[in-house]
């Protein structure tokens, strides 16, 4: 299995073949700004589809090879779509894997993903959303390629406080919600001291003074998506370094130091070696298991 899935290093986003009438295709096509795959070039080079169909990986396959909970598709995807979400969220885990230092993604059937398969529509709907209580992850039809590894942070987040790091007072690492520099009280293994940590150093930062300071201070600062954020920032350096761009994951490395709601260059030199600690330890215990 393992030989197999190592063939789906070798897909470029300059060979990606993505059904053109889908609405997944602008984030594969090279008119945009969308890329993913090697900077680098590579030296053997497969479509998506075929590397997919050659292979024969299916749902359950994904589900085996990166242990998930279930994988799920909206009954508003037609079957071009789904195709291209499938291929989509493969290469993302297995990217992610990589990243990750496991390939124990779902912690074990914990952890599932939905594509087009939860989201409540609406005005201005969620792009992406994380349930604790299903801990799935669900993924837009037409807005979710890019929010992978943000609400993946989430769930990192929810599984280690609820199954690994326990604490009555908050099911996740992080606290939640909470806003401010107050913390909630309560026992506190490893894994929660490193989170905070990690919230620490991001609160002493002038970022998050200005969120701090912005209407939305209650998003911005809430612990839970400070996390989120800053891990989504962290897979995207992880991956640049690597020489890969997956916007199924993460947008670009370099567009996240413009956008306001991420740490500058220099505030990442404080938070990144926390959050580096912590996900080794993370992916540690999910080889574990």
């Amino acid at each position: 299995m393992m030989d197999q899935f190592k063939k789906l290093g070798d897909v470029s986003w300059e060979d990606a073949d993505i059904n053109r009438f889908s609405r997944l295709d602008r984030y594969w096509t090279n008119k945009s700004s969308v890329l993913r795959g090697k900077i680098h070039e590579r030296s053997t080079k497969v479509y998506v589809q075929k590397a997919v169909e050659q292979i024969g990986l299916t749902p359950a396959d994904m589900m085996k090879e990166y242990r998930l909970k279930g994988v799920e598709f909206g009954r508003w995807l037609n079957t071009p779509e789904r195709y291209d979400h499938f291929c989509s969220g493969m290469l993302a885990l297995e990217d992610l894997a990589n990243v990750m230092g496991t390939h124990n993604l779902g912690m074990d059937h914990h952890i599932g993903l939905a594509f087009g398969a939860r989201g409540n529509g609406g005005r201005r709907p969620a792009a992406a959303h994380f349930e604790p209580l299903t801990f799935m992850i669900n993924l837009t039809k037409e807005n979710g390629a890019s929010c992978f590894a943000h609400e993946y942070g989430h769930a990192l987040d929810y599984f280690f406080g609820m199954y690994v790091d326990l604490n009555t007072l908050s099911p996740s690492l992080s606290g939640g919600r909470e806003v401010g520099s107050s913390h909630y009280w309560g026992k506190r293994g490893k894994y929660r001291r490193m989170m905070l940590e990690i919230l620490t150093h991001i609160m002493k930062t002038e970022s998050y003074k200005r969120w701090h300071k912005s209407k939305s201070r209650n998003y911005y600062c809430n612990h839970t998506e400070m996390f989120a954020r800053c891990f989504e920032q962290w897979v995207a350096d992880e991956l640049h370094k690597k020489g890969v761009v997956n916007r199924y994951l993460t947008v670009q490395a370099e567009l996240y130091a413009k956008g306001s709601a991420y740490l500058s260059e220099d505030e990442k030199k404080t938070v990144w070696p926390e959050m580096k600690r912590l996900v080794k330890e993370m992916a540690k215990a999910a080889n574990e298991k």
